[in-house]
């Protein structure tokens, strides 16, 4: 999904959908078939055993055996295949193993080269999230694809094709997150949609927000190429709160069917970091949320941390 010096029709020939077989990885199963279809994409689907909660021998009286987690890992990837098949999408499938899902879904990743990834996120309440992590979160901000991640609040369009008619673009102006904007306005492009660029002012900015909204708007203004203006008339929002709070409320206001971020990477695998603008999005959204993790040399300390 190459981005180029203006908006363009883009391209996924490869589609990595990334699988724990929950209600969410449903959710999301239902838009690669949507995504394969409308893009001529081959999907391959990925399972991982996850061996921290497995245990070694058949006899275990606590936990669950690895050959148990191995089989219904198995059994889930053929029926993907299976349906995959069914609706005419050229499909592979693949069981891995390791310590932690996010981590070999990663590695998987870098060797595969996939033009998107697709996985589902649960939503887990934020304590739960700090304690055991998030592995949507944790894969979008260490591969170099954009990751389209499916919520448990997520409406699913009805229709074999994707309808993405309204797009909001939510920016942070760092490095990290600008560089998204040409993914959302190609797509606008290639959907004949609407797009809304926003900023979100902190709440803790006080009255000082009303001096610098002007300033913001410019700037969303000029991230968008004078060429774009051809075919649509983006709107540009700037809006003072809590950032998850008011993307989200921005979103379902418009009717979103796709909601595009920015996003810094990270270091390490953030097992225990808590929730920040992101995951609350990525957790709320009634829209699948897609996400491009930047590549600057160092950490960008910006609202979606």
């Amino acid at each position: 999904m190459p981005v180029i010096d203006q908006p363009t029709v883009l391209t996924v020939e490869k589609i990595l959908f990334a699988t724990d077989f929950s209600e969410s990885s449903e959710k999301a199963f239902a838009y690669v078939k949507k995504l394969a279809h409308h893009f001529g994409s081959a999907v391959t689907a990925a399972h991982v055993v996850d061996l921290s909660i497995a245990t070694r021998s058949p006899e275990a009286t606590m936990g669950v055996s690895l050959y148990d987690l191995r089989e219904v890992g198995e059994e889930g990837i053929r029926r993907v295949r299976h349906e995959l098949r069914c609706s005419g999408i050229v499909e592979k499938g693949i069981v891995l193993t390791g310590g932690s899902p996010a981590a070999s879904i990663i590695d998987f990743a870098k060797e595969f080269k996939p033009d998107l990834i697709v996985m589902g996120t649960r939503g887990k309440g934020y304590l739960e999230r700090f304690v055991l992590g998030s592995t949507a979160e944790d894969v979008l901000r260490h591969v170099s694809c954009p990751v389209l991640t499916v919520g448990p609040h997520c409406v699913i369009p009805e229709g074999e094709d994707i309808s993405w008619k309204q797009i909001i673009y939510a920016t942070d102006f760092t490095p990290d997150t600008s560089h998204a904007a040409l993914y959302a306005l190609s797509l606008a492009q290639e959907n004949n949609a609407r797009i809304t660029l926003c900023h979100i002012i902190p709440e803790r900015i006080g009255d000082c927000a009303d001096s610098l909204r002007d300033a913001f708007l410019d700037e969303l203004n000029c991230m968008v190429p004078e060429e774009v203006r051809d075919w649509c008339s983006p709107e540009c929002v700037v809006k003072q709160g809590e950032a998850p709070l008011t993307i989200l409320k921005l979103a379902n206001d418009s009717k979103a069917d796709l909601v595009v971020m920015g996003v810094r990477p990270a270091i390490h695998l953030r097992t225990h970091a808590p929730a920040g603008v992101t995951y609350k999005v990525l957790a709320g959204a009634r829209c699948p949320v897609l996400t491009i993790c930047g590549h600057s040399e160092f950490p960008w300390n910006g609202f979606f941390g």
